[in-house]
């Protein structure tokens, strides 16, 4: 299931080891993301995925997870052909992330 485009778009090796790595850094990423989203909020929202889920007014809710697999799979397997919605997403995702 590991997408070869994903991979390569990330910078990760496309075998096992690569995965691993890859699992890895998307998790440490959904965790700073929440974090920030948590520090930074001055909304009445303090859960991230609703928050991401009404800001972007999608039809099938998604998980910070999931949103984060749809926008790489979106991002790089389709070659960047972002749908207006998570133009927005990226935006959020960018200002909430912070190393």
């Amino acid at each position: 299931m590991w997408d070869m485009k994903i991979a390569k778009g990330l910078g990760f090796e496309h075998s096992k080891e690569g995965y691993i790595k890859f699992l890895q850094e998307m998790q440490k990423y959904a965790k700073n993301v929440d974090k920030t989203y948590r520090m930074k909020t001055q909304c009445s929202e303090k859960n991230i995925e609703t928050f991401l889920n009404k800001k972007l007014g999608l039809k099938i809710k998604y998980t910070l997870t999931k949103f984060i697999d749809e926008y790489n799979w979106i991002r790089y397997t389709k070659e960047g052909k972002l749908p207006t919605e998570w133009n927005k997403a990226e935006e959020l995702l960018k200002e909430l992330y912070c190393e």
